[in-house]
């Protein structure tokens, strides 16, 4: 999943279903992802840059081709930015990701287990899902 091409989805769509491309604009869109989201799952101290508040946040790569030209943070994030692009991860004033490198989990482990399940998954009762009998 990709949080930054849910965000673009989000805009583009809303501005395509009501037929204005001023609907949702780029910062709306940017908050409803975050603070508005951390809000509805009930961490209301979040999106506050404050003394004593979470810190929560993430470094995003704005040096690659695809975030050029840089005339707006804010519509870089939106309409271009993708999860690849995002370097470092802080959670809780703890760091989880630095320079693109977990630092509290062992990324090998976990993507040969998620490998492994989820051809198990495929090989078993998934068999009724490929056969198209109509």
């Amino acid at each position: 999943m990709d949080m930054f091409a849910t965000i673009r989805q989000t805009a583009l769509m809303d501005k395509y279903q009501g037929n204005n491309p001023e609907l949702i604009a780029g910062d709306t869109a940017l908050r409803l992802a975050t603070q508005n989201s951390a809000w509805a799952l009930g961490f209301a101290d979040s999106g506050k840059l404050e003394a004593g508040a979470p810190a929560d946040l993430i470094l995003v790569n704005l040096d690659a081709p695809h975030m050029r030209p840089r005339h707006s943070l804010i519509a870089n994030l939106v309409h271009s930015a993708k999860g690849a692009d995002v370097t470092d991860v802080m959670v809780d004033g703890r760091w989880l990701m630095r320079k693109r490198e977990l630092t509290m989990l062992d990324e090998a482990k976990i993507l040969a287990e998620a490998e492994a399940h989820a051809l198990a998954m495929v090989g078993r009762g998934m068999k009724q899902v490929r056969e198209y009998k109509g």
